[in-house]
């Protein structure tokens, strides 16, 4: 079986088979980009939420990184790898715009083949180029949120006040934790294939802009677990007069029972095991197996270490964490077998084989992004749904002040009858016994 998934020829390979497959691309692309808008939006939500639309999204990325071990995979699974890509599209074309596709194509030169097959290149700008855009939003999205702020707190608008603290605390800083966290794989995967691809022998500007770009943040992305593990030692400050206030990191420890040592390891635990899957698949590319083997090893380290210390709020949180890591193991293993299997002779003799395996490593894939595109999507409706009757039960209560500001102003106000009647009471003030001041009351008692 000979496959050109980029111009479609294939030969020996079934219609049926052609037509199954491409729907598989087309469900698991769908579910990609579903994936990646909902875990922008789900950061909005309640922290359970926030927590699984960022596992979602690693789990996502992690699966994706299959496609860069370096076999022949059966037609199925290298029909469904070219989904994978679909996120980076809308930065590929923007790189092309801006620096034409001679100097973009340049930068595919000198790659592994596993990354030309999938039109990969070797910048920084185009692999991370995501989460470097919405890093920039971010910033601008900050200072413009502070400037308001300082407006509100002039003008002593309390409502306005407490609404942009509100803003303030997921924008800085855990939007972008919870993103770094949801892509990190990209991040690894973008600086490593940069590293390796820096040639100062045929300069390129674009090349070049992304070196630079890559060098300023690689520090940053590879001390990230660092980072985390720091910020998740702040305490629980009052965050109007403490900055360093855990509250700005909850993305971080929200999902978990507790934020003790064993929750700052396994967060830890998992965005090194990131790296050691990453870097093998780009330095690594003349043996498949010790790649997979990372991956496998890794992932196995992490999960033992998750099963026995770690424990999640929501039932709900764990089951899509541990059912995501069985799903991924289980395509892993699927990719172990091929590599044994092809090694050891056995599918060149039985071409079946290959195509069961193709099959299956394909359908888990395929699961994992059907199952994490409808818990992500779910996780966006019901934070809207939330916000919603937050929105109504608001407005309600603002309307029912209103009514008791105004009525009580219209009880306090005197009336042109209370006027005259009051002309008319006695001075009591001259009134020194309390026998006299009954006899004076009494009367008026009785009008009331």
């Amino acid at each position: 079986m000979t496959c050109v998934i980029s111009s479609g020829i294939c030969t020996g390979v079934s219609p049926t088979s052609q037509a199954v497959a491409g729907v598989f691309s087309a469900i698991s692309a769908s579910a990609v980009i579903a994936i990646s808008g909902s875990a922008a939006l789900n950061t909005f939500g309640s922290q359970d939420d926030s927590s699984r639309g960022v596992v979602a999204l690693r789990i996502t990325k992690l699966a994706a990184l299959i496609r860069y071990i370096n076999i022949n995979f059966p037609y199925p699974a290298e029909q469904l790898f070219e989904s994978f890509s679909v996120s980076q599209k809308s930065m590929q074309s923007l790189l092309i715009a801006m620096f034409g596709s001679h100097r973009y194509n340049q930068t595919m030169i000198g790659l592994p083949s596993r990354f030309v097959k999938f039109e990969d290149t070797s910048l920084f700008l185009k692999n991370a180029g995501n989460t470097i855009i919405l890093a920039v939003v971010i910033v601008i999205a900050i200072g413009f949120t502070r400037v308001l702020l300082h407006l509100a707190r002039r003008k002593k608008r309390r409502d306005r006040i407490n609404r942009l603290l509100k803003l303030q605390i997921i924008l800085e800083w855990n939007y972008i934790l919870g993103w770094i966290m949801g892509t990190y794989p990209d991040l690894i995967f973008g600086i490593g294939l940069q590293i390796s691809a820096l040639s100062f022998s045929n300069p390129n500007i674009l090349s070049g802009i992304s070196s630079i770009v890559c060098i300023l943040i690689a520090p940053f992305a590879i001390l990230f677990p660092g980072i985390c593990y720091s910020l998740m030692l702040a305490g629980k400050h009052n965050i109007k007069r403490n900055y360093h206030s855990i509250m700005r990191y909850e993305s971080l420890t929200a999902s978990f029972k507790e934020n003790n040592t064993d929750t700052k390891l396994f967060q830890i635990l998992g965005l090194l095991r990131i790296q050691a899957m990453v870097f093998p698949l780009v330095y690594w590319q003349s043996n498949a197996l010790a790649q997979i083997l990372f991956m496998i090893i890794s992932s196995l380290m992490v999960n033992i270490f998750h099963l026995m210390k770690i424990g999640h709020k929501s039932k709900f949180t764990n089951f899509v964490t541990l059912g995501n890591e069985i799903l991924l193991f289980a395509a892993m293993i699927g990719v172990l077998l091929q590599i044994i299997f092809l090694s050891s002779g056995m599918i060149s003799r039985n071409q079946h084989l290959a195509d069961v395996l193709g099959w299956v490593i394909a359908s888990i894939l395929l699961v994992i992004m059907i199952f994490n595109a409808v818990v992500s999507v779910l996780g966006v409706i019901k934070s809207g749904i939330v916000a919603l009757k937050s929105a109504i039960k608001s407005s309600k209560v603002s309307a029912r002040q209103r009514v008791s500001d105004s009525s009580k102003i219209s009880l306090q106000g005197p009336t042109s009858h209370s006027i005259d009647r009051s002309a008319n009471l006695p001075d009591i003030s001259r009134v020194k016994s309390m026998k006299q001041k009954r006899k004076f009351l009494r009367p008026l008692q009785k009008k009331t």
